[in-house]
């Protein structure tokens, strides 16, 4: 059998931050998966408003249908509620009704955002009270996560309400200043975003928590929650600590889908 063929999408239009990602696919080291990458061809900048996102999903549409006959799965690579998502899955279904006889070779799609959460979930739920949360960027994402996550599980309801939610911290910094900040100075932010993220718990009861990286560009910083983990919760805890990368689990999900139904 061939390899399964995953296009990630990154739908604003900085190369960078598509380049970045190609290595932590590679790692990844699938032989049964072939990854390529889309970056918006048109100028839309780092997505940091939901016109934004919204913007860059019209932008990038009409040039990711053509990817229908070419690749088995999709993979929108914006931690949010990206409307891209729905629309490619409502354009796959058109096609699919209005020419049934020719079935389009793509048959999965999904984001990191979507991932992310059901891998959080699934993880935290390995244990009777265990937790998970978000790590993002700046501080507007802190409220906009937080409605995406009760859009998503259909709850019109405060976060509080969302059984095991800790809720959504940022490290302050934008998506696309990242590269240009130190590692310790990071590893300074993603401890204080730890911190408040895990005010209050009674970690002897709900044990290690289970933390989503809140945007595809805080892949590099795994390496300081793990350790900032240990720091704040000792060996035991910390290193139990589960850290969901959205790029990850969302190829390796969309991998799975493919082979249970095409």
């Amino acid at each position: 059998m061939s390899p399964v063929k995953i296009l990630v999408i990154n739908p604003n239009s900085n190369q960078g931050f598509t380049k970045a990602l190609e290595p932590l696919v590679a790692q990844l080291g699938y032989t049964d998966a072939h990854c390529d990458f889309f970056t918006c061809p048109e100028q839309q900048p780092p997505l940091s408003s939901l016109e934004d996102i919204d913007r860059s999903a019209a932008l990038c549409l009409p040039h990711i249908l053509p990817y229908f006959e070419t690749h088995d799965a999709l993979l929108v690579a914006c931690f949010s509620r990206h409307p891209l998502v729905t629309q490619l899955r409502t354009a796959l279904n058109k096609r699919r009704v209005d020419t049934p006889t020719v079935k389009p070779r793509v048959c999965a799609v999904t984001g990191i955002f979507e991932a992310s959460v059901v891998t959080a979930m699934n993880l935290a739920g390995s244990a009777p009270e265990r937790k998970w949360g978000v790590i993002s960027t700046d501080h507007s994402w802190r409220q906009w996560t937080d409605d995406a996550i009760t859009d998503f599980m259909g709850i019109d309801a405060p976060k509080a309400t969302i059984g095991r939610y800790l809720g959504c911290e940022t490290v302050g910094v934008q998506a696309e200043e990242l590269e240009r900040k130190s590692e310790s100075v990071m590893a300074g932010y993603v401890k204080t975003a730890l911190e408040l993220l895990l005010r209050g718990q009674n970690l002897e009861k709900s044990g290690a928590p289970v933390i989503i990286l809140g945007c595809a560009g805080l892949h590099q910083l795994e390496g300081s929650i793990r350790r900032c983990s240990k720091e704040l919760l000792g060996d035991a805890n910390g290193t139990e600590v589960a850290v969901v990368d959205g790029v990850k689990v969302g190829i390796g999900m969309l991998l799975t889908l493919v082979k249970s139904q095409c």
